[in-house]
């Protein structure tokens, strides 16, 4: 009885869902899984960048991709933004000039 009594105390102590929290819930589950899926194709390529000798082998995969996948996503939020093709241009050149080369 008393775990009732506190499971119940518990619950009053919730917020109260709005109107779409689930289905915000349920879309930020699926950006993150979007994102991630992203970051592991992100990291195959820079490992297969990796063994070809592009890219030093000394580098984590995964830190590279998710700066790449950063840059990339900064890149979708400038173009929205306004930004010119050639800034935009500018940006990517210049994190791949920033990759650790062997």
């Amino acid at each position: 009885m008393g775990e009732v009594l506190r499971l119940a105390a518990a619950q009053q102590l919730l917020p109260v869902p709005f109107p779409g929290e689930r289905r915000l819930a349920q879309q930020r589950l699926e950006d993150t899984r979007a994102f991630t899926a992203l970051e592991d194709l992100l990291t195959d390529s820079v490992t297969a960048a990796q063994r070809a000798g592009h890219i030093s082998a000394d580098a984590d995969p995964r830190r590279l991709a998710a700066l790449v996948l950063a840059v990339v996503r900064g890149i979708e939020a400038l173009g929205k933004g306004g930004s010119s093709p050639t800034t935009l241009r500018s940006a990517a050149e210049t994190v791949l000039s920033l990759l650790p080369r062997p």
